[in-house]
């Protein structure tokens, strides 16, 4: 299947959309309910493949915790993650499995880490990597050192199940942390819920305790996701002219992709933050000769800048990248591959991509862009529609993983689409 956006040169975005909701809030929400014992109403609840997937396992564990013996986590790295350290903590015997793409991807980081803390797991295939035989037990806990540099997720997963030890959590970090933000994220979404965490770059210490689940006079709501809200930035940047409204984000977001707002000012694009919602707007200003960025603490923002800088000529250096190549596909591979075929040169290592856009041509060629199952490749290719007659994106049912709706949020703001 393909899909075929259509928008013109002189195209005008106009229009408002109501962002989906962050599906990294909402399943930290979701993991901890499920750790009380109870998932509560969510409000603008994320409906994105990889939350509606971890929440129904949780719902299903909660109702029958003992009969069915071996889930499937699907695709999602979040949603395996979470749900090997949560079925690590609890009373149960069975086989955590997942996609082929999802069984390529290591996660024996956490395994080493949960096992150190007491938790009895075994690798049913290759050493390190998925699928996974858990029995769950309450665990002691106690004082380790888990590599940072790998994965946030990992120490996400292991300090929200860390109320439940009975020697509490002391966790160390070693290397270069990645994704900071989302560890920070973690920690103040556990607060909210009544837990006491002490945290700073060299680790955390959480005690023993009870998360707190008390009875919301209004259902939680999850604000909306900033990683979604940039391709929307770049499709202001690639735009002649845009003046659109994005509403449910929050200006002062813990979330690491809002830094968009700053970077894509040096792209053209204006913020305007007013009743909870946010004015986009294209400026005319002078654009950088060449931009540098560090992706450490927001990898998901690599692959929109370097779409966006290649459609402007504009140099890209992008460092920390290394979480990139063990994503849904290898991420700074698959860039370079569907760049090269708009005349892009690049150079990369295992944490940077260098690109020279100087020969980029779109206007005249007619290209399909491939997206190896990877939400993010179908969306931040999209802002090149702006540039050509239409634009062709190969299976573009994988934004469900992220943004089931996505294709309909750009119909919103001018650029129309047919599936084929």
């Amino acid at each position: 299947m393909e899909i075929t956006l259509f928008a013109g040169r002189r195209k005008v975005l106009k229009g408002e959309v109501n962002l989906v909701a962050s599906k990294s809030i909402a399943s930290r929400h979701l993991l901890i309910q499920a750790i009380s014992g109870e998932i509560s109403e969510l409000s603008n609840f994320s409906d994105a493949e990889d939350t509606q997937h971890l929440y129904s396992v949780l719902q299903y564990f909660l109702s029958n915790p003992y009969i069915k013996k071996e889930y499937n986590a699907g695709a999602g790295g979040t949603t395996f993650r979470f749900l090997t350290a949560y079925f690590a903590s609890r009373p149960c015997s069975l086989v955590l499995n997942c996609t082929r793409r999802m069984s390529e991807r290591p996660v024996g980081e956490l395994v080493n880490a949960l096992q150190k803390l007491g938790a009895k797991i075994r690798y049913l295939k290759k050493n390190g990597f998925p699928p996974l035989a858990i029995s769950g037990k309450k665990l002691k806990g106690g004082c380790i050192a888990i590599d940072s540099g790998i994965s946030s997720q990992f120490i996400s997963a292991i300090m929200m199940i860390a109320p439940t030890f009975s020697d509490g959590l002391e966790l160390q970090f070693s290397g270069n942390l990645v994704s900071r933000p989302y560890i920070k994220m973690t920690a103040e979404i556990m607060q909210e819920y009544g837990i006491h965490v002490e945290l700073n770059d060299y680790g955390c210490c959480i005690f023993p305790g009870q998360y707190s689940i008390d009875s919301r006079n209004e259902k939680l709501k999850v604000e909306g996701d900033w990683s979604s809200a940039s391709y929307f930035y770049a499709l202001a940047s690639c735009s002649s002219a845009a003046d659109f409204t994005l509403t449910n984000l929050n200006e002062k977001s813990n979330q690491p992709d809002a830094y968009c707002t700053q970077i894509f000012r040096l792209l053209g694009v204006d913020s305007e933050f007013k009743n909870q919602k946010i004015r986009i707007s294209k400026k005319k200003a002078p654009l950088p000769e060449e931009i540098e960025v560090d992706c450490t603490d927001c990898p998901d923002l690599a692959q929109t800048l370097a779409v966006v800088c290649s459609a402007k000529k504009i140099p890209l250096k992008l460092k920390g990248l290394s979480t990139l190549r063990s994503k849904e596909t290898d991420r700074i591979a698959a860039l370079q591959s569907e760049l090269f075929k708009f005349g892009v040169f690049s150079e990369a290592g295992n944490d940077y991509l260098f690109l020279n856009p100087e020969n980029f041509n779109i206007s005249t060629q007619k290209i399909s862009i491939d997206t190896y199952d990877d939400h993010r490749m179908a969306m931040c290719f999209a802002p090149l529609a702006l540039l050509q007659k239409q634009l062709k994106i190969k299976n573009p049912e994988v934004v469900k993983k992220s943004y089931p709706d996505f294709w309909n949020a750009l119909k919103k703001i001018g650029i129309q689409s047919k599936l084929s």
